[in-house]
């Protein structure tokens, strides 16, 4: 735990000291995808210090477009159609939080989990509200979704007995160098958890994997992403429009 004015001191009395040291260039800022004034903030005082690498995150369609053209040779991004899915695998994403493009969409799947016709398996780091209407969640050491993403994609081709036909290098990287002990000690999630997770999703009819952080303006990496959009492909989700190409 830490306050805010220590935190203020600690990150101003570094960004002095390697300031006063000549490494500008190894300072740069990372910041929200979304303008905000925070953001703007945090630019416009790294600027005047002289600090120019000032990088902004990327947004979800952003990030889902480059796996997306990999995986079906279509330029465009991601979108999730929740109606069409009866098992729904969200790792980091707060489905429920607010953070859903579609809340309307995520409000009929709450209903259809009200009612055991749908369910519901989250991966995340806190106990938040999309975390306690999970029918299965497990907790991932903050961090690390990536990690339990490619744990379930491993543990898919596992079940399903399929590899990644245009990916032998992920393929062969998920299966002989990712293995469960070091999925666990990272994630702090057990192997077989994260198989049950797997089973559930690829003995569904319909089931669909999103992936990112947060609630707000969703925000992810190419790496969680892909990995998300990959499940799917091997679930065979992408067949039943749940990825659908978008105008660039």
């Amino acid at each position: 735990p830490v306050s805010w004015n220590e935190l203020i001191g600690a990150a101003g009395s570094r960004l002095k000291e390697l300031l006063a040291a000549g490494k500008l260039p190894q300072i740069a800022s990372i910041s929200h995808g979304r303008l905000s004034y925070g953001s703007l903030l945090l630019e416009s005082v790294l600027f005047s210090a002289g600090i120019r690498r000032l990088y902004r995150e990327a947004s979800i369609e952003t990030l889902s477009a480059a796996p997306f053209f990999s995986l079906t040779g279509k330029r465009g991004s991601v979108r999730c159609d929740l109606d069409a899915a009866d098992t729904v695998l969200s790792i980091g994403y707060d489905l429920f939080g607010g953070g859903f493009s579609a809340p309307d969409a995520a409000n009929r799947l709450f209903e259809r989990l009200a009612a055991g016709k749908a369910r519901y398996l989250h991966i995340g780091p806190v106990k938040n509200r999309s975390a306690s209407c999970a029918t299965e969640f497990a907790a991932a050491r903050p961090g690390t979704e990536e990690i339990a993403a490619l744990g379930i994609l491993r543990a898919a081709m596992e079940k399903s007995g399929r590899t990644l036909s245009n990916n032998s290098e992920l393929s062969s990287f998920c299966r002989t160098v990712l293995t469960n002990d070091e999925i666990e000690s990272l994630t702090g999630i057990p192997g077989r958890t994260l198989d049950r997770i797997a089973s559930l999703l690829m003995s569904s009819s319909a089931p669909l994997c999103i992936a990112g952080r947060g609630g707000f303006d969703i925000e992810s990496s190419q790496t969680l992403s892909g990995t998300a959009i990959i499940i799917n492909a091997l679930s065979g989700a992408s067949g039943r429009t749940v990825l659908a190409a978008e105008s660039p």
